[in-house]
């Protein structure tokens, strides 16, 4: 909602909206420039944090296997084409990961999360790379990726729900704003250890990385309990929502 004819028609619609439910505080500020006078918009966090990770014996999938029987450290990776990357972005992605690899002796885990466009893209940095790498060949449910999360060292991702996969699940993560949505929800977990797309090279993501391997690296438990309850928030606010809907509304 960039032009100012879009904005003045999103705005009209929104301020006759019974509930608005927004995942982090750009969102909100967002809304206040756009005019929206509504009073029922709602700082909530998203669904995904309501979500458990499933436990080993749960998680179907030979990515999983393979890497239980090669018991290394892990590291997740996750990331997608967009338009304004560098041609060089997949060489120097394939760069950090070999670093990382190297330096710290962790094993590069790819997890595409739309297929086939990740997976694909994927599977391009993976050629480049001189260290070996996995990738998730299946889709999953949320609980089981969650739960391959969870054994990863730190997760390196621009997919926004690769990173709030990774927050819930206690994982510490190295953001990479490829849009605005990455950045606000970074920003809201408390979280300052990403890089714009423009300024991601592997000189300035050994810092980064670096800062994923501090022993305070995760999310607070306070920051992390605040988003689960608020992401429960969201079906409280809709069960009410229907609870206050005439009959007739709801058939």
């Amino acid at each position: 909602v960039i032009k100012p004819r879009n904005r003045e028609i999103a705005r009209r619609v929104i301020d006759r909206i019974n509930i608005i439910t927004l995942r982090e505080e750009d969102s909100v500020r967002e809304l206040q420039n756009m005019g929206v006078k509504n009073p029922n918009v709602r700082l909530t966090a998203d669904p995904v944090f309501r979500l458990q990770p499933a436990a080993d014996s749960e998680i179907d999938s030979a990515l999983f296997q393979a890497m239980t029987t090669l018991n290394k450290k892990y590291f997740g990776v996750s990331i997608r084409k967009w338009v304004s990357l560098k041609k060089e972005f997949c060489a120097e992605t394939a760069r950090v990961c070999d670093y990382i690899s190297k330096t710290y002796g962790m094993t590069a885990v790819f997890l595409p999360m739309q297929r086939p466009s990740d997976y694909d893209f994927s599977q391009k940095v993976r050629s480049m790379m001189k260290t070996p790498s996995l990738i998730l060949e299946e889709s999953l449910p949320g609980e089981q990726l969650m739960g391959i999360i969870r054994h990863m060292e730190f997760m390196v991702a621009m997919r926004l729900h690769a990173l709030v996969y990774a927050v819930n699940a206690n994982v510490p993560v190295f953001g990479l704003e490829y849009n605005p949505k990455v950045g606000s929800f970074m920003r809201y977990a408390g979280v300052s250890n990403y890089l714009l797309l423009d300024e991601f090279s592997l000189e300035n993501s050994i810092p980064k990385i670096q800062c994923c391997l501090h022993a305070n690296a995760c999310v607070s438990e306070e920051k992390l309990k605040d988003l689960k309850e608020k992401a429960y928030s969201n079906a409280q606010l809709a069960a009410k929502l229907l609870e206050e809907a005439p009959k007739e509304a709801v058939k």
